[in-house]
C-alpha cells in the first residue's frame, strides 16, 4: 500500500516543478519498499536510530529522455534510515545518517541512467564491512564527512575524505584524506517514538570528530543532543508570511518548513540563540526585493538547514541569507556556534533577478556544512550574480562548499582564521571574448541591472577563490576549479577568443595561508591562465592541475599528449576533433582569425585538443623543457639563457618551456610559473 500510495508521486521529474516532497517513514519495516527520489524531495526515517526504520532500496538517478546523464541530479535528500542505495548524483544532494550494507555510487553511463555525476555530500554514515561490496565515490567531485566503510576510494578529480575512518588509498593524486572534522554538529532531524510522540532532535557539537555517530547497530556512540518537543516548535505551511514566522520566534518557538515554496513578503529574523529553523522536501524561501529571506542577529547556536533560496521576478538583494549586520558583527562563541546545513541558492533559472552575494557570513565562529550556490546557466543567463558566497567573519569553517557561475568571485574571503575543507567551482559559461554576452551596457535603455555595471572582465580579475590580501591566517583542502568561459558562444567548445581569466585562486602568499590539494580543470573553451595566483608556487601548496592533460607547472611534455611535433597547441580539448579560436594574437601581433596555422601563431594558433600549453615549441619532446638561447614576444625585451638552439620560428627565440602555458609571463628562466 505504501508503495502504491508513494509511486505517483516520486519522483518529481522537472527541475521547473514548483512541488515539493517530503517522505517520512516512521519507525518499522520497509524492506520491500524502494524510493526512486526526485527534484526538491526528503525521504528521511523518524527512528532516534538509523536502524529504526530498515527500508529495502532508495534509487537517484535520471528520469525522462535524458537518461545517463546524471549531472542534472540536482536537490534532494535521504536521511537517518537503514537502507541499501544505487546513486548518481551532482550538487546539492545529501545523504545523512544512513546505515548501510550496499552503498553504489554508479557513475556508469548505461539504459538505468546512472552516469556521469558532478558532486555530492555524504556525512554521519555507516557502511558496514563486505567483502563484495567496494564503496566509491564518483563523477566530478565529492566531499565525503565522517564516514565509516571498508575502503574509502574515489575515481573523481577531487575527493576529499574529512574525519573517515576506513583504509585509504594513498597512490591517488585526487583524493585527500583529513582524519578529523575540527567541529561540527549534524543536522537536525525528526523523532516519532513508541508512543506516537513527535520530537525535533538538535545534535550536540563534537570536535575533532571521527566516523559516524552510530555503529553498525545504528546504537550511538558519541553524547546525542536536545530533544525538543513538539510543543515548542511552529510548523509553517503554505501561505505563511515573514511577519508569523517572526512572531512565533519572538515566542520562543522553533521553525519547522513543511514542504512548499514560501513567498515572503519581508525578512525573516533570527534573533534567539538556540533557535532550530529546519526545512522539509528542500522548502523554498523567496526573497522579496531588496530585503534577504533570512537574518541572523548577533546570537549564539542557531541551526538553519534543509532550504533551498531564490530571488522574486525582478528582485534585488545585497544577500539573500545574511550571517550577521556587516555595520556590526558579532564575534561568536566557539562553544555555541552557528550552522547551517544543506542550504542551496538558485539565482535566475527562467527568471530574471539580481544579488550580489547568495550568502554573507558576517559574524565569527560559524560553520556552514554543505551548500551550493547556482547561478542558472542553462537559461539565458537571467539571473544577476556578482559573488557566490562571501564570509567577512574570523574562525568560520565550512564543509563540502559549491559555487558556480557567478560573475566576479564564486566564494570571497575576508575574515582570518578561516577553513575550508572541499570546494568546487565552474566559472560562467557566457563569459567570453572578455565580457558576459548577455550583458547590456549601462547607458542602455535595455539596461535592468540595479547596482553593478556591465563589467570588462580583464579589470575585474574575476576568481573562483579569492582570498583578500589582508587575510594572515587561511586553510583550504581539495580545492577544485574549473574552467567553463567560452560555452555561451555559437559553438559550445572552444570558441574562447582570448584567455578572459588570468587566475582562477588568489590567495596570499603568507606562512599561515595554506592549501592541500588544489585541482584545476580547464574545460572546453575554458579561458584561464593559471590555476593558483599566476601560477606562482609556494611551499605551503599542493597544486594537482588538468590543463586538458598538459601541466601548468614546469614538466616534461611528450609527443603522446600532442598530436604534432612543433607548433603551438591550444587549450582546448574537444574529442570529436579540434577546434578554433575566433581570434587571437600574441603581444605585437595582429588579432588572427581561423585557418590554417603557422608555427609562429601569426595566422591563428594550431588547436591540438589534447595539449594544455599556450606556446610555440620547436620540438616536444620527453626530456623535458627546451628553451631558446635568447627568447622574447614580439614587442617584449629579450631576456638571454644559453640552453639550447634558437627555434624554428625565426624570431629571437620563443621560449618553450613545457610548463608556460600562455604568452604572458615574461620572467627570466628558469622560473616556475
Amino acid at each position: 500500500q505504501i508503495q502504491s500510495a508513494l509511486d505517483p508521486q516520486l519522483p518529481i521529474p522537472t527541475t521547473l516543478d514548483s512541488s515539493r516532497l517530503a517522505v517520512l517513514l516512521e519507525p518499522g519495516d520497509y524492506t520491500d519498499l524502494e524510493l526512486h527520489v526526485g527534484y526538491f524531495t526528503s525521504v528521511a526515517g523518524l527512528g532516534a536510530r538509523p536502524s529504526d526504520v530498515k527500508n529495502g532500496h532508495v534509487r537517484i538517478d535520471t528520469v525522462g529522455s535524458n537518461r545517463g546523464d546524471t549531472t542534472t541530479i540536482f536537490w534532494r535528500s535521504v536521511e537517518n534510515m537503514e537502507t541499501s542505495m544505487t546513486t548518481s548524483c551532482s550538487q546539492g544532494v545529501s545523504f545523512r545518517r544512513i546505515l548501510s550494507d550496499n552503498f553504489i555510487h554508479d557513475t556508469t553511463t548505461d539504459a538505468a541512467g546512472h552516469g556521469g555525476g558532478s558532486g555530492g555530500f555524504i556525512a554521519d554514515c555507516f557502511v558496514r564491512d563486505d567483502p563484495t561490496t567496494n564503496f566509491a565515490v564518483g563523477g566530478q567531485q565529492y566531499f565525503v564527512r565522517n564516514l565509516r566503510a571498508s575502503a574509502l576510494t574515489s575515481n573523481t578529480f577531487n575527493t576529499l575524505y574529512l574525519g573517515c575512518q576506513g583504509s585509504q588509498d594513498a597512490a591517488s593524486e585526487q583524493v585527500s584524506y583529513i582524519d578529523e572534522t575540527p567541529s561540527v554538529a549534524e543536522k537536525p532531524y525528526i523523532v516519532k517514538d513508541s508512543s506516537g510522540n513527535w520530537s525535533l532532535f538538535k545534535p550536540t557539537l563534537r570536535f575533532n570528530a571521527q566516523g559516524p555517530t552510530f555503529d553498525q547497530d545504528g546504537d550511538p556512540v558519541t553524547v546525542q543532543g536536545e530533544s525538543i518537543d513538539f510543543s515548542q516548535i511552529f510548523i509553517a505551511k503554505e501561505g505563511t508570511t515573514a511577519a508569523e514566522i517572526n512572531e512565533q520566534i519572538a515566542a520562543f518557538k522553533h521553525i519547522l518548513l513543511a514542504p512548499y515554496v514560501y513567498h515572503l513578503e519581508d525578512s525573516i529574523h533570527l534573533n534567539r540563540s538556540g533557535t532550530v529553523f529546519l526545512g522539509l522536501g528542500l522548502a523554498t524561501l523567496e526573497c522579496a526585493d531588496q530585503k534577504p529571506c533570512l537574518v541572523v542577529g548577533a546570537v549564539d547556536d542557531v541551526r538553519v538547514a534543509g532550504i533551498t533560496v531564490v530571488g522574486a521576478v525582478e528582485s534585488s538583494n545585497d544577500a539573500w541569507v545574511q550571517v550577521g549586520d556587516p555595520a556590526s558583527p558579532y564575534d561568536g562563541d566557539a562553544g555555541l556556534p552557528t550552522i547551517l546545513s544543506d542550504i542551496h541558492f538558485i539565482v535566475g533559472y527562467y527568471r530574471h533577478n539580481y544579488v550580489r552575494a547568495s550568502m554573507q557570513i558576517n559574524n565569527g565562529q560559524v560553520i556552514l556544512d554543505h551548500s551550493w550556490s547556482w547561478r542558472s546557466d542553462i537559461d539565458g543567463a537571467h539571473g544577476e550574480s556578482r559573488n557566490g558566497y562571501e564570509v567577512h567573519g574570523d574562525h568560520v569553517t565550512t564543509y563540502g562548499l559549491f559555487s558556480e557561475h557567478h560573475w566576479q568571485y564564486s566564494l570571497a574571503w575576508y575574515g582570518n582564521y578561516g577553513r575550508n575543507y572541499f570546494y568546487q567551482c565552474e566559472t560562467p559559461w557566457d563569459a567570453a571574448n572578455g565580457a558576459l554576452e548577455d550583458w547590456t551596457q549601462p547607458e542602455s535603455s535595455t539596461n535592468t541591472w540595479r547596482y553593478w555595471p556591465a563589467p570588462n572582465w580583464y579589470t575585474i580579475k574575476p576568481r573562483c577563490y579569492y582570498v583578500d590580501d589582508a587575510v594572515t591566517h587561511f586553510f583550504g583542502a581539495s580545492v577544485g576549479a574549473y574552467s567553463m568561459e567560452g560555452g555561451g558562444c555559437s559553438s559550445w567548445c572552444g570558441c574562447q577568443a582570448t584567455q578572459a581569466v588570468d587566475t582562477h585562486i588568489q590567495v596570499p602568499n603568507a606562512p599561515n595561508v595554506q592549501l592541500l590539494r588544489v585541482t584545476c580543470w580547464k574545460n572546453c573553451g575554458g579561458g584561464v591562465q593559471h590555476c593558483v595566483n599566476d601560477g606562482v608556487s609556494d611551499p605551503n601548496w599542493i597544486v594537482h592541475t588538468n590543463w586538458c592533460n598538459g601541466n601548468e607547472v614546469l614538466g616534461a611534455v611528450s609527443g603522446a599528449q600532442c598530436s604534432q611535433s612543433s607548433g603551438t597547441c591550444s587549450a582546448y580539448m574537444d574529442t570529436t576533433g579540434c577546434r578554433w579560436t575566433n581570434s587571437w594574437s600574441c603581444p605585437g601581433q595582429p588579432l588572427g582569425s581561423q585557418g590554417s596555422a603557422a608555427d609562429d601563431g601569426t595566422d591563428g594558433y594550431d588547436c591540438c585538443c589534447n595539449q594544455g600549453l599556450w606556446h610555440t615549441c620547436g620540438d616536444l619532446g620527453s626530456s623535458g623543457c627546451d628553451w631558446t638561447k635568447q627568447y622574447s614576444c614580439p614587442g617584449e625585451p629579450t631576456t638571454s639563457e644559453t640552453v639550447s638552439p634558437a627555434a624554428s620560428d625565426g624570431t629571437l627565440g620563443y621560449n618553450c618551456c613545457c610548463g608556460q602555458e600562455y604568452w604572458k609571463d615574461w620572467v627570466t628562466f628558469p622560473a616556475v610559473v
